[in-house]
């Protein structure tokens, strides 16, 4: 049962104009769950709109309904317009106002009432309403959980469980990792009986990517260092090696898991050099928390899976991360 559903409905049968905000370099989590709530709430009677800090991958734009987004950074007069004239704000797959980018400074202030739903740790966003679960490996599954504690399981329909399903397979590489939770697969097994076809999912999801791309990924593998723990693969990569490549947003996603394959590497680190700084993920498996080294410059995440940024030069940022992964 989610927290408090009681406030939930009233929050949100109190409000007429929704605007859904999810993290910048939206992925399959934070596009699922954000479309799956759209609908939830269009068919409640509501003025939804959704805005994405940025752009969202181009592989996925074979996702119904996904152009209903607003790119803030592409359309801010529509972004800001939406901001204002909403009464109810409802965060998904972000823990803190910062992952919203541009948008945060033209919204954190306003006196607009907020819901949070998310699976980060360290959820730090003032708000009226909060579910957040740092145990669920997608806000998608938790938005299931959402819809289906206030409504029952009628008020999920098909589609919406493809967005659902959509955002859990991303976020767990298929069902690969971070999915040892019998609840999780009673939802899955859920979302297959409203008639979801989790394999076509699945390739739409994971097949979808250009020769491009692979030729990036054979490169980034073959720059890739192991550091002298021996279990520790780092790889690196810069703008101007990006662009080689003609690479696009979303490009990157999963190639920090690669190295994981190995036999005796258990912590991978992948560093990308944006025009605004160093953008740096972290990925691990078993009792190897790579939250903890991320917070030592800032960032966060979960155990297993965490991130920061720094704004330096690629070599600068390099020489840091190989300090503290010894």
């Amino acid at each position: 049962m989610i927290p408090n559903p009681e406030n939930a409905r009233k929050i949100i049968g109190q409000a007429t104009d929704v605007v859904i905000f999810t993290h910048i370099r939206p992925d399959g989590d934070a596009i699922g769950s954000s479309l799956a709530m759209y609908r939830y709430l269009m068919q409640k009677g509501k003025k939804v709109r959704m805005i994405v800090p940025n752009s969202y991958p181009v592989y996925y734009g074979w996702i119904d309904g996904i152009k209903e987004m607003i790119v803030f950074e592409k359309n801010e007069a529509e972004a800001i317009k939406a901001i204002k004239e909403a009464d109810l704000f409802i965060h998904l797959d972000h823990n803190e106002l910062g992952r919203i980018s541009a948008a945060r400074p033209i919204m954190e202030n306003l006196k607009t009432k907020r819901m949070v739903i998310d699976h980060h740790i360290n959820q730090q966003i003032p708000c009226d309403y909060e579910y957040s679960d740092p145990k669920s490996p997608a806000t998608c599954e938790l938005v299931y959980h959402f819809i289906h504690d206030l409504d029952g399981e009628q008020a999920i329909d098909k589609k919406m469980a493809e967005y659902i399903m959509l955002g859990i397979i991303t976020d767990t590489g298929g069902l690969a990792f971070s999915a040892n939770s019998p609840e999780l697969y009673r939802v899955v097994a859920a979302l297959m009986e409203k008639g979801v076809d989790k394999n076509e999912l699945q390739i739409k999801a994971f097949h979808t990517y250009t020769k491009e791309r692979f030729a990036l990924m054979t490169y980034c593998l073959q720059k890739m260092e192991i550091l002298p723990d021996g279990h520790t693969a780092l790889m690196s990569l810069s703008r101007e090696e990006l662009m080689r490549f003609d690479y696009h947003v979303g490009d990157l996603d999963s190639f920090v898991n690669l190295p994981l394959q190995m036999t005796d590497i258990n912590r991978t680190v992948l560093l990308r050099e944006d025009k605004d700084g160093i953008n740096i993920s972290f990925r691990s498996e078993g009792d190897n928390p790579v939250n903890t080294i991320a917070g030592l410059f800032g960032g966060g995440g979960h155990k297993n899976a965490a991130g920061c940024e720094m704004e330096v030069s690629l070599k600068e940022a390099v020489e840091r991360i190989k300090k503290v992964m010894r």
